[in-house]
């Protein structure tokens, strides 16, 4: 999407917006158990498929079941310099990305074919900040800015991150591992923090 345009330069915006990024918010000090997706291939450092779907129940009634879902995907963008970026993109639904739902005992239940991650066995692990990472493509013409990852902290000092494959375009990966994490990190820079207090772009 065409921005903005300042000496010439064009400027490319594969920002999440910021209605989303409250709704990121929601996430933080709830409980996380389990990342769902239509299909998942597991590896011995990476986790991959095409989307996440991550459940946000409400907190103080949980016996109704998930209120919203946030789908997280990669967006492959070909610019017309015929430059491309792999933008994660993160929507707020109804329902996760390419899994059906049915009405079951007053709740809607996932029907099969579905993978899950499992983030933790038993109660869940409560989300303590959510980090929004960026990156800038400088060209002669024009920049391109979009987000690449996003982490989620836990407690202990645990973390896990969704970021999309650089060789694979319309594939997302999500790790576990703090060395592979801070790789990541280390490519693009915090666009948003969000925590007990939101810090805007």
């Amino acid at each position: 999407m065409l921005e903005a345009s300042l000496n010439k330069v064009e400027i490319f915006s594969g920002l999440i917006n910021n209605e989303t990024v409250n709704s990121l918010k929601a996430f933080v000090n709830k409980n996380l158990q389990i990342i769902y997706s239509p299909g998942m291939k597991v590896y011995k450092d990476k986790t991959e498929s095409i989307s996440f779907s991550i459940p946000l129940v409400d907190k103080e009634n949980e016996s109704d079941g998930v209120i919203k879902w946030i789908n997280f995907k990669s967006n492959f963008v070909k610019t017309l310099d015929d430059q491309s970026f792999r933008q994660l993109t993160v929507e707020v639904s109804n329902y996760p990305d390419k899994i059906k739902l049915r009405e079951g005992k007053g709740k809607k239940i996932l029907m099969y074919p579905f993978s899950s991650y499992m983030v933790h066995i038993g109660a869940g692990w409560t989300i303590e900040k959510i980090e929004m990472y960026q990156k800038t493509d400088n060209w002669i013409s024009f920049k391109q800015v979009y987000d690449y990852a996003i982490v989620f902290y836990l407690p202990g000092k645990r973390e896990f991150c969704i970021h999309t494959d650089e060789k694979e375009k319309d594939i997302l990966l999500l790790r576990s591992d703090k060395n592979f994490i801070e790789q990541i990190k280390g490519k693009g820079t915090v666009g948003n923090t969000l925590s007990n207090g939101l810090r805007a772009r």
